[in-house]
């Protein structure tokens, strides 16, 4: 008969909660300084081939680091939950909400400085 676990024995989440929190507020300032990203399009002229002189494009690179951050704290908080249910440590998963949230920031910069 397997022996029951304690609450002692599952792991600490204070470092998952301290990263998760730093991550809405560093994505949320990247999410804000994002909106200005489309302004690398001031330069186009007619019949540009960047990416950034189209304007579905534009709207990505806008939008891109927000969609990044609520997908990257979802990925946090949920997979976090789950791994401390199963007593795992929880911080893998706040670390996946980091790369999700990264991946989509560069991507958007990429996309603005392109051409």
């Amino acid at each position: 008969m397997p022996t029951p676990v304690t609450s002692a024995q599952r792991p600490s989440v204070a470092g998952a909660i301290l990263l998760t929190a730093a991550l809405a507020v560093v994505g949320a300032f990247v999410a804000f300084l994002s909106l200005l990203l489309p302004m690398a399009s001031d330069s186009c002229a007619a019949g540009d081939a960047r990416p950034i002189c189209s304007a579905s494009v534009q709207v990505l690179v806008a939008v891109l680091p927000a969609v990044g951050l609520l997908v990257g704290l979802a990925v946090a908080v949920i997979g976090a939950m789950r791994a401390w249910r199963r007593y795992r440590p929880p911080t893998r998963w706040v670390g996946l909400g980091w790369l999700v949230f990264a991946v989509a920031a560069v991507a958007a910069w990429v996309l603005a400085t392109a051409g």
